[in-house]
């Protein structure tokens, strides 16, 4: 029969349009961002960690110790089932406790014994189950002959060696979370969908509440000392191409619940995919948020100058940059590495911007010619002793020695932001909350029981600060770190910048009564006035 009943036909439509019905009641198949690779793949990232131990309870401008450690780390995946095995190996490291270097692979012998440094020079395994989530990491080569000193510090090193993977199949939906046990080494975390585009998933890292806060030995301290997680709050950025992680920042604290008098241990981990080692940006590194988060979380640390620092200047701008800034290197014996120096000294009255960031790096010899030494840059810091000057770090890669004495000058080419003018504005002071926006800066105001708490924040170089060439009659103030609501401004702060490198945020505690508050707008020049200059660097005796 060539042709359907008209009632087959309509029970065909039917079937099909009570198809369609139930298809689009069903929920979607959730997909998932799986790691997998071929064996043998490598990448390369950068580690740093800053670590703060704190007496609890003790706020008057004492730190029981610090520590930070930056190194550059080569992966490779040796294994992706049923468990994901890499091989983490260092490629350089520099470790220093209360700001003075401990050891360092740019000058190895000095500090570390021949069995620790070829131990952590043939690197680390990291097992990540693919089950349930844990992570354990241990070292290449046995430890049981090393005194127990250096068998701290390399447990210690293994506490930080960061998975440049996640080892779960994460929910490729905004919102959707996993939890995982024993990620990067912490109990119990909640990875949760924040975003999704083209190139990447981001990933907000939080400690589960539920979970029991067990206490655990420090690793590397006497196993009597016991700590507890208190505190974990962290954000990646995975690729999607790939399924590596791009960026991660993982802040935590621990509390001692054993040994007097209490402790807490607070750290900030960062670690980034990088193909270029002697390229970065003054927003790369921890240094000035150990800084500043130290001075705002002690009470009457920082204390903000609520007076006029005179008549506003004619801003006159510098149109040379390397004409006013003076430059030169030295050798640090201690752990072998270079140490570039610049000091802005523009005429009286002008202003000038400033350098942000490296792009490329030349050492050259007596002759000019150029010198293959592999370099890592350790870090841009501002020189606190002088606010017109700036250090760069930089180590060699490698645990041999290497000899810098060649070195006899040094070309740097920078990126230079010039200035421009600010702008004075004020941020209404009421019952309400009250806010202000220029283009990415957004300030605001929160009443409290005796005064306001003014936040500034930004994505970018446009950003709000304090006018200092205004008055605040009525009113004090000073710097604050505390978490009004969620988290701390300096936590934030690090967290965003795994999307917007050069995110700002400030916060002050303001008592007193007034109708305003002035501040300053910074604008960000545009990007066509941004320029690259080249900067020579003679060698000088340390």
């Amino acid at each position: 029969m060539q042709f359907l009943s008209r009632k087959i036909v309509l029970a065909l439509v039917g079937i099909i349009i009570v198809s369609i019905s139930i298809a689009t009641l069903l929920p979607e198949k959730t997909k998932f961002l799986r790691f997998e690779t071929d064996i043998g793949k490598t990448e390369q990232y950068r580690l740093d960690m800053r670590t703060r131990i704190l007496e609890i309870n003790n706020r008057d401008w004492q730190i029981a110790d610090t520590a930070s450690l930056h190194s550059i780390l080569h992966y490779r995946i040796d294994k992706v089932s049923p468990d994901i095995n890499v091989r983490a190996v260092p490629q350089a490291l520099t470790f220093s406790f209360n700001e003075s270097v401990e050891f360092s692979s740019s000058n190895p012998k000095r500090n570390l014994e021949k069995p620790v440094r070829e131990l952590i020079s043939s690197g680390f395994d990291q097992t990540m189950n693919r089950e349930n989530g844990r992570t354990t990491v241990s070292a290449k080569q046995e430890s049981r002959n090393l005194q127990e000193a250096s068998k701290q510090r390399v447990e210690q090193l293994q506490q930080v060696i960061l998975s440049p993977v996640v080892n779960w199949a994460l929910p490729m939906v905004e919102g959707k979370s996993v939890t995982l046990n024993s990620f990067q080494g912490i109990p119990s975390l909640v990875l949760k969908v924040d975003s999704i585009d083209e190139n990447s998933i981001t990933v907000d890292i939080t400690r589960e509440t539920k979970a029991p806060a067990d206490a655990v030995p420090m690793m590397g301290h006497n196993p009597n000392l016991k700590v507890r997680w208190s505190e974990v709050n962290g954000r990646m950025r995975i690729s999607r191409d790939d399924g590596w992680i791009e960026n991660l920042v993982l802040i935590t604290t621990q509390k001692t619940v054993t040994g007097n008098p209490p402790k807490k241990i607070d750290t900030t981990l960062v670690l980034r995919r990088k193909s270029e080692l002697v390229i970065g940006s003054t927003d790369d590194f921890l240094a000035p948020f150990e800084m500043a988060t130290f001075l705002a979380e002690n009470n009457g640390s920082y204390e903000l100058s609520m007076s006029s620092a005179g008549e506003s200047p004619d801003f006159d701008f510098v149109g040379d940059p390397v004409a006013h800034t003076e430059t030169a290197f030295a050798i640090n014996p201690k752990d072998n590495s270079l140490e570039l120096k610049l000091e802005f000294v523009g005429p009286e009255g002008k202003v000038m911007g400033g350098l942000t960031s490296i792009n490329s790096l030349s050492l050259m010899d007596n002759e000019g010619n150029k010198l293959n030494i592999p370099m890592m840059l350790k870090s841009i810091e501002p020189n606190y002793s002088g606010a017109s000057e700036m250090n760069i770090y930089l180590i060699p890669l490698g645990w041999e020695k290497t000899d810098l004495s060649k070195i006899s000058s040094i070309t740097a080419v920078m990126d230079y932001m010039p200035a421009v003018e600010p702008i004075p504005v004020t941020l209404p002071l009421a019952k309400d909350v009250t806010s202000i926006q220029q283009g990415n800066a957004q300030a605001s105001a929160t009443p409290t029981d005796d005064g306001w708490i003014i936040a500034t924040r930004a994505s970018d170089r446009s950003y709000y600060i304090l006018d200092q060439y205004a008055d605040y009659p009525g009113l004090s103030g000073r710097w604050s770190d505390k978490a009004f609501h969620d988290l701390k401004p300096s936590v934030e702060l690090q967290l965003s910048r795994v999307d917007a490198p050069e995110a700002w945020y400030q916060q002050f505690v303001i008592k007193g009564n007034a109708d305003e508050f002035p501040l300053t707008y910074y604008q960000e020049p545009p990007e066509a006035d941004v320029r690259q200059v080249k900067l020579h660097f003679a060698k000088k005796p340390f």
